[in-house]
């Protein structure tokens, strides 16, 4: 066979076509490459390189996203035949709505706890007051993450001059630190049990395949994806696919209050 043609088969390889084989072989390399991101940013905070710091942990949870979707496919689910979903694999933005849905999760699940050691009518009243608006606020910084991500590293030329890498505050980090946290623990509940070189887990995996494929099948959960995907595009956000999601909601609630 001639260098071209092995060229040719060689670029044909991408996420969307491996094997469900290859899948459950290479995700945990690639859960590996997330986790060593992940420790690389807590080393240059330790530095005060706060900016750098940022940047890697997002990245981590781009990485630990693709696992996840490499993962369940080579459970024999079928995320990567959604229509779109090689987005998730080649588009920063695009990836930016699911690590919000899994910080949401786990912020979701914590709420009934911290209710739970608040005394009082008033105490509840004031947490759920504040946790209101912490939400709206992590939502507003999802939604910009595309724009931190950039600025995080990247210098620039403008009309008005040299634009130097954003700035990151220790304050900043710590806020940031502590939604990227949640997201990471997120995403290792559900790797580490799927990864088959792990036996201890294997009863909880094969456990929670059953379920998710439950899940997957009564709340339509390709189907919903594909239409989500299908309306990003339409709206035309193409580099804030969050704020998209955002505006269609606001519409759709706009409409049913009419």
């Amino acid at each position: 066979m001639s260098n071209s043609n092995k060229n040719n088969q060689i670029s044909k390889k991408s996420f969307i076509t491996l094997s469900r084989k290859e899948c459950l072989e290479i995700f945990p390399q690639i859960y590996l490459n997330a986790e060593a991101k992940w420790k690389s940013a807590l080393l240059l905070s330790r530095n005060e390189d706060f900016s750098s710091s940022n940047f890697l942990m997002v990245t981590a949870l781009e990485e630990y996203l693709k696992a996840l979707i490499l993962s369940l496919d080579g459970n024999n689910f079928k995320f990567r035949e959604i229509k779109g979903i090689k987005g998730m694999f080649e588009n920063h933005s695009l990836r930016y709505p699911v690590l919000y849905l899994f910080h949401f999760m786990v912020s979701s699940l914590e709420l009934p706890t911290l209710m739970r050691k608040e005394k009082g009518a008033i105490r509840k009243g004031v947490l759920l007051f504040r946790k209101f608006f912490t939400a709206n606020s992590n939502l507003s910084w999802y939604a910009n993450l595309h724009k931190l991500r950039e600025d995080l590293l990247y210098s620039n030329i403008k009309d008005e001059g040299v634009i130097l890498p954003h700035f990151i505050t220790q304050q900043d980090f710590k806020r940031n630190y502590e939604n990227c946290k949640k997201v990471r623990y997120a995403f290792r509940s559900i790797l580490l049990p799927l990864n088959p070189d792990y036996h201890k887990f294997e009863s909880e995996r094969i456990k929670f395949i059953e379920v998710l494929k439950t899940m997957t099948t009564e709340f339509g959960l390709y189907d919903s994806l594909n239409e989500q995907i299908i309306e990003i595009r339409k709206k035309g956000y193409n580099s804030n696919h969050l704020q998209t999601m955002i505006d269609l909601f606001n519409e759709s609630r706009s409409q049913t209050s009419i």
